[in-house]
């Protein structure tokens, strides 16, 4: 082979070598990323497997022993090595038909952080209450679904039946107008005195009848609390109009087991995407049961109770 052959075919035989090592390069380096991605994602999932939420429900005999007094605890755990973060936690009932959403009752609407390692128990006990024997985990499963973000951001939902899913994108909240029984099921039995939801719908009626003077329904609302005597007359008038012609949110809210937010929502499209309420604070008085306390979220600290009222079991007092 003369001297030029060789050194064409040596060049060839050098550029051949590099373009094959950089080809194994290349396939090593895709290789790791694709390995370094998938330990990342099963990393994320790790900890998002590791997070759950659950109700537990109970019953004990009373102090003197002639009741049982029920309990329902909402139990929210995260048994991974890192916080995660954006909790939302909804309870539910199970039904044939599904689960009826019931919200997060007596748990803060959106939990910041859940720590590793750590459990957060609320207690939901007054917002089933509100649901008499429909809630009653002997007839129906109580379960609770979680919504959270991972310590990269991912989003993910442990839903009620327990599966564990990713969760795409942002989920916008909607307005959905209940038109079938199961939907207003969320409302729970509006007969039951445990429902905050009755006396809603006792002022409503009140509100709409004629007959009864401004006057007539001023002491009413007194009845119900004696800080309605410093209400101006015109306020007097906004509030029975408001009662007359807003439409009601069917979850109740729960910044206390004792203390319950009823809202109405104003009469805009729902298309439009978030729609004004005026928030109703109802407050539980054993004895009595839920009263109409004011307009307005009137927060925990800012209503009083009788010496020793807030330990005693909500079931004391009732009819026997």
């Amino acid at each position: 082979m003369d001297q030029v052959n060789y050194d064409y075919w040596t060049t060839i035989g050098t550029v051949g070598a590099v373009v094959v090592a950089l080809v194994v390069a290349l396939c090593q380096a895709t290789v790791a990323i694709v390995i370094s991605v998938r330990r990342r994602i099963f990393a994320r999932r790790k900890v998002a497997s590791l997070v759950s939420a659950w109700l537990e429900h109970s019953y004990s005999p009373s102090a003197d022993g002639d009741y049982y007094q029920r309990s329902v605890y909402l139990h929210l755990a995260n048994e991974s090595d890192e916080p995660v973060f954006k909790a939302e936690v909804t309870c539910g009932i199970e039904t044939g038909d599904g689960v009826i959403r019931l919200g997060p009752l007596s748990a803060p609407r959106v939990i910041p952080v859940l720590p590793p390692k750590r459990e957060f128990v609320y207690d939901v006990t007054m917002g089933m209450l509100g649901f008499g024997e429909f809630a009653h985990d002997a007839f129906r499963g109580l379960v609770a679904e979680v919504v959270f973000s991972d310590h990269e951001g991912g989003r993910w939902r442990r839903e009620f039946d327990g599966k564990l899913e990713k969760v795409k994108g942002p989920i916008a909240a909607a307005m959905i107008e209940a038109e079938d029984e199961f939907s207003l099921a969320q409302a729970g039995p509006v007969e039951n005195p445990y429902n905050p939801l009755a006396i809603v719908f006792a002022f409503t009626t009140v509100a709409n009848d004629e007959s009864i003077a401004d006057q007539q329904f001023h002491e009413y609302l007194v009845d119900q609390a004696v800080g309605w005597n410093e209400t101006p007359e015109d306020e007097l008038l906004e509030i029975r109009k408001i009662l007359r012609t807003a439409n009601l949110a069917l979850h109740v809210w729960y910044p206390t087991p004792r203390i319950a937010y009823v809202r109405l929502l104003d009469d805009r499209d729902t298309r439009c995407g978030a729609r004004g309420a005026t928030v109703l604070t109802l407050v539980w008085r054993n004895g009595v049961g839920w009263t109409f306390f004011g307009m307005g979220p009137y927060l925990p600290w800012s209503i009083g109770f009788e010496a020793g009222e807030l330990e005693t079991d909500p079931l004391d007092g009732r009819e026997h």
